[in-house]
């Protein structure tokens, strides 16, 4: 049993016991730190990266088996990756020229239902039927991930670059654009337990991420954080509708005046920064560059990809063209959820997205608690936001739990609103016949 400040409810100390469901929840969401194990037995090897990805896997999955023992699976959780798993062999077999990058170990079918993977992030949220199991291991988490990643941002602030890793190639950089985005998503929940405990360190800390992201990161990693502050700034209700709308005229009337002060004084603020960081510190940061040079708006890279893209499906606006189709049409994928997965399912794609923000309105309208609703946004924030500028819906696994509370959540109001509704005409039927 664990005695660890806590961060998402009142008090002073938590007494937080591990069974094997939150352990095995809590490997899966940190599994960084299996492999921080089981590299240094791959180097004993001829291949560290395969041996380590092995033992990894390997170790997760026999706690996954040991929490599935003697529990009751939900069919819906099995029937999607196994859904999945088909469409991605029929797909190889369709579009023979797109096999290798369908069937590739690190960006198709091996790694999406690997058990580090998104698949495997939806089948266990799915069975978990409890939003507040995973709040606990998102909470305990931060304890890991804040230490972590402000330890690796002193080393490269010290290096002066970071080592990242692409296929067999390895080359110096000065940003990380996955470390950002773990930081973002470190940020969204250390706000999140601002929201619960009002507690001004944690939105500290919080900003503090949101600056290192600037100097390590990319910048598309500070927007998530800005995202879940308006959902919070429209879901928060508080205890007096005219109180909560007082707050938040206020919290908008500070932000327009410290942003006013920001863009009138960006100049003087640029030149201390070059100053301090460039010229006494000696460390270059892309994003950091970015706003000196005032071109931190500029996604002239991602429309070079969407644009051609967009013309492709006007063509075939209908026509689904398969999977990875945006990765033979421009090279890579298209850094764009919605253009990926239209031009992979044509108008069935959709029809998807529609169905998604439709279902996505539907529980914010039926979910009566809203400590809920802002767990779901945090992920919902930080999966969209990255989905429209970066990385695959395929493998961004936090997409797959922000599906998975999304069905869980839909799924139990609904239940709840059954019995109530049963339990109501009940008692109405007895009142009659009584009277």
């Amino acid at each position: 049993m664990l005695r660890l400040p806590i961060l998402f409810r009142t008090g002073s100390m938590l007494k937080f016991k591990l069974n094997k469901e939150k352990l095995m929840l809590f490997l899966y969401i940190n599994l960084s730190i299996i492999q921080i194990f089981t590299a240094r037995i791959g180097r004993l090897t001829s291949n560290q990266e395969l041996v380590s990805s092995i033992l990894s896997q390997s170790i997760l999955s026999a706690f996954i088996l040991y929490w599935c023992i003697n529990k009751h699976i939900w069919s819906i959780s099995l029937i999607v990756p196994f859904m999945t798993t088909l469409l991605f062999i029929i797909s190889a077999f369709i579009y023979p020229d797109r096999a290798d990058m369908i069937l590739s170990y690190r960006d198709g079918i091996w790694n999406i239902i690997s058990v580090g993977g998104s698949m495997m992030g939806f089948f266990i949220v799915m069975n978990i039927k409890d939003y507040t199991v995973l709040e606990n291991i998102m909470r305990l988490s931060l304890w890991y991930q804040v230490p972590y990643f402000l330890y690796i941002c002193i080393r490269a602030g010290k290096t002066g670059y970071w080592i990242i890793k692409v296929g067999n190639d390895t080359f110096k950089s000065s940003y990380n654009m996955e470390v950002g985005y773990g930081m973002s998503l470190v940020a969204i929940l250390l706000i999140y337990a601002f929201y619960k405990r009002r507690n001004v360190f944690l939105l500290l800390i919080s900003a503090l991420f949101e600056f290192l992201i600037i100097l390590f990161g990319s910048r598309g990693a500070m927007l998530p954080l800005i995202v879940y502050l308006m959902m919070w700034f429209f879901i928060s209700r508080g205890e007096s509708k005219w109180k909560a709308f007082g707050k938040k005229l206020t919290i908008l009337v500070i932000s327009c005046v410290v942003l006013f002060f920001i863009i009138t004084s960006i100049d003087l603020i640029t030149v201390y920064i070059n100053d301090f960081f460039l010229d006494r510190l000696n460390y270059y940061s892309r994003s950091l560059m970015r706003f000196i040079n005032g071109d931190v708006g500029n996604a002239s890279s991602r429309i070079d990809l969407w644009k051609p893209m967009w013309k492709y499906l006007r063509e075939n606006a209908y026509l689904p063209l398969g999977l990875y189709a945006d990765r033979e049409l421009v090279g890579t994928y298209s850094h764009n959820f919605i253009i990926e997965i239209i031009s992979n399912f044509g108008m069935f794609g959709i029809g998807a997205v529609l169905y998604l923000f439709f279902q996505t309105v539907r529980f914010f309208k039926i979910c009566t608690e809203e400590c809920e609703k802002m767990f779901l946004c945090v992920f919902m924030s930080y999966s969209i936001t990255r989905l429209m500028l970066s990385s695959s819906f395929w493998m961004e696994r936090y997409f797959w739990i922000y599906l998975s509370l999304l069905v869980v959540g839909i799924r139990k109001y609904k239940t709840d609103y059954k019995v109530c509704n049963g339990v109501l005409e009940g008692e109405l039927r007895k009142g009659g016949l009584n009277a």
